[in-house]
């Protein structure tokens, strides 16, 4: 994992040094996946014919509050899963990988300014261009120090 260790020795007749290293340690993108009740496609006709089926004073008839509330919930968790469709989605990165948190806040001020006053000549815009494009660069350049050309 450890490569190209080099002793920079910038500390001479110190018992102190300094070493640079690379790292390489692969990474891979996590997709995680969420089930979402398509509600839309919903059959609310059989899970109201089921609701009203059931007998809810002899359900709840010797339970307390808590309890009657735990049943109830439980009922209506299963019938959704029933009777409505499972979307799956997965979540998607707000962000590019390499892109800095910092970075990504200048881009999106970039574009808040654009909106407000609609001109690439107006010295807000001009400003916030040069900040965004300067830290973006610098986000590029950090995830390629670790890299190979």
């Amino acid at each position: 994992m450890v490569s190209d260790l080099i002793d920079l020795g910038l500390f001479p007749g110190s018992d102190h040094n300094a070493i640079l290293w690379r790292l390489e340690a692969p990474t891979t993108p996590v997709l995680v996946s969420r089930q979402i009740l398509d509600y839309s496609k919903a059959d609310v006709k059989a899970i109201k014919q089921e609701l009203n089926s059931v007998n809810w004073q002899n359900l709840f008839e010797k339970l307390s509050a808590d309890q009657s509330w735990a049943v109830f919930k439980d009922k209506l968790q299963n019938l959704q899963w029933k009777y409505i469709p499972v979307k799956g989605r997965l979540n998607k990165r707000r962000k590019p990988m390499w892109m800095s948190n910092k970075a990504l806040k200048a881009v999106r001020h970039r574009r808040q300014i654009y909106r407000k006053y609609k001109d690439t000549k107006h010295p807000a815009y001009v400003t916030a261009a040069k900040t965004a494009c300067l830290l973006v660069k610098q986000a590029t350049r950090n995830l390629s120090v670790g890299k190979e050309d």
